[in-house]
């Protein structure tokens, strides 16, 4: 204790808050104004088509509509202000749906759902048939909500029933999901990263540069202007 020296409370959040700070300060570059921004409002969309998300809503159904606009952000031409709109008379139904009881063991049963699940467990090499087994066959929520291939598959198993009932309660839910998932994140910014590193690489040369420095010029390149960490570096070296 004798060489820590946040002794109190506030010194020691003080403290917490600034090692927190950077992670905190490269979040909101990357993802709130940066080339992730667009990434992580595509993902927050999604939430209108999550089922455990749209359960328990009847009373708060606002929290779900503020997603509804979000679906723009995808840029294709079908979900302009009128769609939206009529997309928007069926989130009350959607709702409904998501309140009624599901038989979850029914889907993860399912003679289409244990193929698909077999071949997914061989690929993966799975040296554990009975436990994994035991999951495929699991009607525990908490199991399907913990493991994100089975969820992925019981969604999908949901929105298929209900987008196949000849009711057609979801004219417009249907055309979004099909937009949605046929959509394809795009790898740009990762790829131009890479592209950057490349560069970088051949003209100083693999075996002539420290992984520091090599670090350094691309995060000057991809992340602007970096005089301080370069700064820091330099001294170190010298």
């Amino acid at each position: 204790m004798g060489l820590f020296q946040y002794r109190t409370r506030d010194s020691l959040i003080a403290h917490g808050k600034r090692i927190a700070e950077p992670v905190n300060t490269y979040y909101t570059n990357l993802f709130t104004r940066g080339d992730n921004q667009c990434l992580r409002e595509l993902a927050s969309a999604c939430k209108i088509f999550y089922p455990f998300f749209l359960k328990g809503k009847q009373d708060r159904i606002h929290e779900v509509l503020y997603y509804v606009p979000k679906l723009a952000v995808f840029g294709d031409n079908i979900f302009t202000d009128d769609f939206l709109n009529n997309l928007t008379a069926e989130v009350p139904i959607a709702i409904e749906e998501a309140n009624k009881h599901v038989d979850w063991g029914m889907i993860c049963q399912s003679k289409g759902f244990q193929t698909r699940m077999q071949k997914r467990l061989k690929k993966q090499n799975a040296v554990d048939d009975n436990n994994n087994n035991n999951r495929a066959n699991s009607t525990d929520i908490d199991v399907i909500l913990k493991d994100p291939s089975l969820k992925a598959q019981c969604i999908w198993e949901w929105w298929r029933v209900r987008l196949l009932d000849s009711t057609q309660k979801f004219l417009y839910f249907k055309t979004a999901l099909r937009k949605v998932v046929l959509c394809q994140t795009s790898s740009c910014a990762v790829e131009r990263v890479f592209s950057r590193l490349k560069f970088i690489k051949e003209l100083v040369g693999n075996d002539t540069s420290y992984e520091d420095m090599t670090q350094l010029r691309v995060f000057m390149q991809c992340n602007g202007d970096l005089d301080d960490l370069a700064n820091e570096l330099n001294n170190a070296h010298h």
